[in-house]
């Protein structure tokens, strides 16, 4: 079995700007007496969401079953859906940023940085790309079977 979990260094920008939203908003409450909701309530809310969608990150792989991806967003794939899975080096810069990332509808990176990651390929030709800190080992994982697992 392998499995990592680590939060992104991104998801500190979007609590700051949260964070940010508020002390603005109470300092136009105490300059002006008003309260901007409508300006207050989406912004926080969205915010909000984004934080919590992407506080960690996460790929976990048995003999079964591989999955990877962020807390409220992840993948599961079958080892029987798997046609090709290899090592890769992943930069952040091709893939335009880091997150959830399109190539094109059929390929899609779960992408934290630069360095060592997984290319999938599945047997409906569905590609995914993300980041694995070691992928060797988190392969090596996908074809042991445990005697837990017997």
């Amino acid at each position: 079995m392998y499995y990592q979990k680590y939060s992104p260094w991104f998801i500190w920008i979007f609590l700051a700007l949260i964070i940010f939203n508020v002390a603005f908003h109470v300092f136009i409450l105490i300059t002006n007496g008003v309260w901007v909701w409508l300006s207050f309530l989406p912004a926080t809310c969205i915010l909000s969401l984004f934080a919590y969608a992407f506080r960690f990150y996460f790929v976990f792989s048995d003999h079964e079953q591989l999955r990877f991806g962020y807390s409220l967003w992840g993948v599961r794939v079958e080892l029987a859906d798997i046609n090709q899975i290899e090592e890769t080096t992943i930069r952040w810069i091709q893939w335009k940023g880091q997150g959830w990332r399109l190539k094109s509808l059929r390929h899609i990176g779960y992408i934290i940085g630069n360095g060592p990651g997984i290319h999938l390929i599945l047997k409906t030709g569905r590609e995914y790309t993300f980041n694995c800190d070691d992928p060797m080992a988190c392969i090596r994982a996908l074809q042991i079977e445990t005697l837990n697992d017997a």
